[in-house]
This record gives C-alpha cells, structure tokens and sequence, in this order.
C-alpha cells in the first residue's frame, strides 16, 4: 500500500474524515504512515503495522486536554527542563516501531529527536518522553490499555504513563519502578482524589475543570 492507495479508506481532509464513524485501521509500512500523515489534516498514529485513526474527538476530550496542560504547566512554571507538550508531538519507539501522539507529553530533559526523511521533507519525533498522557473513553479503551500501553512500556525513557477518562473522574497512573522492566498502577477515582507527579500533588477535580459528565457519551469518538 501506498500513502496514495490509502486515499480510498482514509481521507487527507478533516472535513472528509468527519463524514466518516469510529475507528479505522489501514496496514502500512512506517514510512508510508509518516508519507501520509505529513500530509494528513488530523491526527494519525502508527501502531503494530497500522495507520490508525480514533475519530473526531468529543467536547469533553479536548476540555480534558486543556486542564491536562493547565494543571501540568502550572506545576512547572519555574522548574527546569520540565516542558509539557500537546498532542503535535511525535513519539517513536523503535523497540516496538510505535509512532504515537499522546494527549499531552513532559519532558525533564532537553527533547532528543529521530529525524524521518519523507520524501523531500523530514519530520521528526522525540525518542526520550518522561511521561505521556492520554484522554480516553469507553469505545477506545482496548486501544489505549491492551495495544498502546505496552509498547509505551518498551520505551525506555518514559517513568509516567497518565491515563485520564472522559466520562467520568478516573485516573490511572502507571509508574516504572527502579527495576527498568517494572511497573506499578494505582486508580484515582472521584473528583476528590489527588496524586503525586515528581513530589507535586495533581487534584483530579482541576483535571475535570468545566466538564460536565453525562450518563452516556454523546457519540463513540475518543
């Protein structure tokens, strides 16, 4: 398959992906991936041999991401190197030969980059994360927990793995342990619940700022 070939599945246009529902998956080479999201108007990533599109986010995912930035950058206002990044970020794993885009991303160091060549242009996508960070929901939960959270695991830089969902106050944080190959996860659950990042106490309730929860999602998108 090529970038063009994947035309027929997978739309360059956000306006052209919106007409279409749910999650798709087209199998690819990476570097027909970084080909066809160079030029893609949303947000693609690269997992297990796929090109992968979640759909149109919700109201309630993008609020999500501005608090998770909020909250993160008010943690670190004046303490360097840490940086918090959007979801613009790449980040490579080539243990696993991931490409993914997390909600957010933070840095405790300076960025080190991978450069990809496509074709006359080259992108490029950090190797040394200290924690990602997703917004979840049901219908993309077995993505982001059984395909997308071990092969964050193989990433050697990354201590902190967030995982916040939509639709109601839970929150999961993954920390690796002093054993390179050793995790531990605790639930946050409620709005009344804290956690600690690097020493510094993260509320749930100000990850949750202005979202009102439904009792059902208003459609299956992340």
């Amino acid at each position: 398959m090529t970038a063009a070939a994947s035309k027929s599945i997978l739309p360059y246009t956000y306006a052209d992906r919106l007409a279409l529902e749910g999650e798709i998956r087209v199998s690819a080479t990476l570097e027909e991936y970084l080909e066809f999201a160079e030029q893609c108007e949303y947000r693609v990533e690269y997992s297990n041999g796929q090109i992968i599109s979640m759909g149109h986010p919700t109201d309630t995912h993008e609020q999500i991401c501005s608090n998770v930035s909020w909250v993160f950058n008010n943690l670190f206002t004046d303490v360097e190197p840490f940086i918090v990044y959007g979801s613009n970020l790449g980040i490579f794993i080539p243990a696993s030969g991931v490409y993914y885009k997390p909600d957010a991303v933070v840095s405790d160091r300076l960025p080190e980059y991978i450069f990809h060549k496509v074709g006359k242009k080259t992108l490029k996508s950090v190797l040394n994360p200290y924690a990602a960070i997703e917004v979840f929901s049901d219908s993309t939960m077995d993505y982001d927990l059984t395909e997308k959270l071990p092969n964050y695991k193989q990433c050697p830089y990354l201590k902190y793995i967030i995982y916040i969902h939509q639709h109601k106050p839970f929150v999961t944080v993954y920390t690796r342990t002093d054993d390179p190959t050793g995790w531990l996860n605790h639930d946050y659950v409620g709005l009344q619940a804290e956690f600690s990042f690097e020493g510094r106490r993260v509320s749930v309730r100000q990850l949750y700022r202005k979202v009102i929860f439904a009792e059902r999602p208003p459609h299956p998108a992340r």
